[in-house]
């Protein structure tokens, strides 16, 4: 019994092992953002939806990070599904942050617009947790080869 997960586990009962982090880009369709708007700002964000997953994700941790304390004047959408919510960010429903791997590729075919923020949006670390009392021999193979084979930069083919 195991699962990968952002973050690590608060629980004493569970064991985390980092297996890697995924990098993230604020993004946004060319027809929302003015010809010279290549940064992401409070203003646009009171002008743009925040498209994002629901509260709880580690994504939230992310963008509270980055909005330090600032309020944010806009509006925030919640989807639970990232191939949903690039879609919305395609259509121009608003402003949000994407696997950046997954972002350079959407600008590199015109559909999104890489936005720079100030800080940069850390990283969200993933780790492989389970039972802290489960010395299975298959649980330590398990970790392994989650550990060897998570690629978070691996080609995207949403959507």
């Amino acid at each position: 019994d195991f699962a990968v997960i952002a973050g690590r586990s608060s629980r004493a009962g569970i064991a985390s092992s980092p297996i890697g982090e995924a990098h993230f880009s604020w993004v946004a369709a060319p027809s929302v953002l003015q010809p010279a708007e290549t940064g992401m700002t409070m203003a646009l964000l009171a002008r743009l939806p925040l498209v994002t997953l629901p509260a709880g994700a580690g994504t939230t941790r992310i963008i509270d990070d980055w909005l330090g304390g600032r309020e944010a004047a806009g509006e925030r959408l919640c989807c639970n599904n990232w191939g949903a919510i690039v879609g919305l960010l395609i259509e121009g429903t608003g402003v949000g942050l994407l696997p950046s791997h997954w972002a350079e590729k959407l600008q590199a075919e015109g559909s999104l617009r890489v936005l720079h923020g100030e800080p940069e949006l850390a990283a969200l670390p993933y780790a492989f947790q389970y039972r802290r009392d489960d010395v299975r021999p298959l649980v330590a193979m398990l970790r392994d080869t989650v550990a060897a084979s998570a690629d978070f930069s691996a080609p995207c083919r949403l959507p």
